[in-house]
């Protein structure tokens, strides 16, 4: 089986290129990867704000080894985290704002507050 993983506008699509069809079509603001799979050389996304708890069924885990990325470009541990950092899980809608970083200023420099 290939199987290939890229972002087509706001989505995360995967296809099986095998098959000819898309076993995934998500929001890619709403998917993760499992890390403990990949260290084992294994892709399996889940929904990572719960909103829709199917994914992981959708998507078994697959070979590291048989997933390229919408080039054609084989995917290595690295390269998969690079693209996973760069295009999944960004949907801060579902962040309370209790949790987002406040900033201090002492009116020249701005600081992270470690107590926000």
């Amino acid at each position: 089986m290939a199987i290939k993983i890229q972002i087509n506008g706001a989505a995360l699509q995967v296809a099986d290129l095998t098959e000819g069809k898309i076993v995934i079509l998500e929001p890619s603001n709403s998917v993760w990867y499992v890390e403990k799979e990949l260290v084992v050389g294994k892709i399996q996304f889940y929904d990572s704000n719960g909103r829709q708890r199917v994914t992981a069924n959708k998507f078994p885990s697959v070979l590291l080894s048989e997933a390229v990325d919408g080039d054609g470009i084989a995917f290595t541990e690295s390269t998969f985290r690079d693209f996973v950092y760069n295009n999944l899980g960004s949907d801060i809608s579902s962040v309370s704002p209790t949790f987002i970083d406040r900033m201090i200023t002492d009116g020249n420099t701005v600081y992270n507050n470690p107590c926000a």
